[in-house]
């Protein structure tokens, strides 16, 4: 009981981090296109997770009945990251966290059920219930450059989903080890889709602000694959999906407070 209370606040803590992350965003737009974004942030993230394997003498290996599974985690953070990102600056702060808790507690659902046999419950059911409702709230009334960003998040809360079950899924590995592999894979997806779309990575403006941002992203990346991991392991996928959602709130507060967005706005 005591572990998955201390998942279930993991989780809460994670909610909170990840409601700066649009913030943070917008900062580093600035300065450094779409997919730099990703590179520079999975960067940092790297750089610091190396010091810490080398400090704890960790080494790197992932046995053999474990690869796929971290494969497909390594690469579908990346994909929930992109997707993120581009609706970010598609959408309103609070459009793009509804959008994606509409596919990340869909696939949750999903797979907690099937994968899972997690229990189907009258709070989980209204929950679900409950962000489809906010999504239409938050998001009326609707126009082309907000339902860009909102697809765009949907299909971020899709990869998420998939990202959260596999943090169920993936046990007695390091944590570090695994954000160690996930965040080298986002850096060389972002440079090989750089050099597809020709992406100017840097902009004529470089903020001071940018780099700020870059370095506490990074930081934060690595805080919050720690206490996501360890709280979807101790915690009920659906209901732990539900607590990270606090994000919705949190990020309706920082926007008003940081940009004066309003939901309906």
């Amino acid at each position: 009981m005591k572990e998955k209370y201390y998942g279930a606040v993991a989780l809460l803590m994670g909610g909170f981090t990840y409601s700066t992350f649009p913030l943070l965003i917008r900062l580093l737009d600035i300065t450094f296109s779409e997919f730099a974004q990703v590179a520079v942030r999975s960067f940092v993230a790297v750089l610091i997770l190396v010091a810490l394997l080398y400090r704890k003498r960790i080494k790197i290996f992932i046995p053999k009945e474990k690869r796929l599974s971290v494969a497909l985690f390594a690469i579908s953070f990346p994909l929930a990251i992109f997707f993120f990102t581009f609706s970010a600056l598609e959408t309103k702060i609070a459009n793009t966290v509804f959008s994606l808790y509409i596919g990340s507690l869909s696939i949750s659902f999903v797979v907690g059920l099937v994968v899972f046999r997690e229990k189907i419950t009258i709070k989980k059911i209204l929950s679900l219930g409950l962000v489809f409702l906010g999504l239409m709230f938050f998001t009326y009334p609707f126009n082309l450059t907000g339902i860009a960003g909102i697809i765009l998040g949907i299909l971020a809360g899709i990869f998420d989903g998939i990202t959260n079950s596999l943090r169920k899924y993936i046990k007695d590995l390091p944590r570090n080890v695994i954000l160690f592999y996930q965040y080298l894979v986002g850096i060389i997806l972002s440079l090989i889709l750089i050099l597809i779309f020709k992406e100017e990575a840097i902009k004529e403006t470089i903020g001071i602000e940018s780099i700020f941002a870059g370095i506490v992203y990074g930081a934060l990346l690595v805080f919050i694959g720690n206490v996501t991991i360890y709280g979807f392991q101790k915690f009920d996928l659906n209901l732990g999906t539900i607590l990270i959602s606090s994000e919705l709130v949190f990020s309706l507060i920082l926007g008003f407070l940081f940009y004066l967005e309003k939901p309906s706005a």
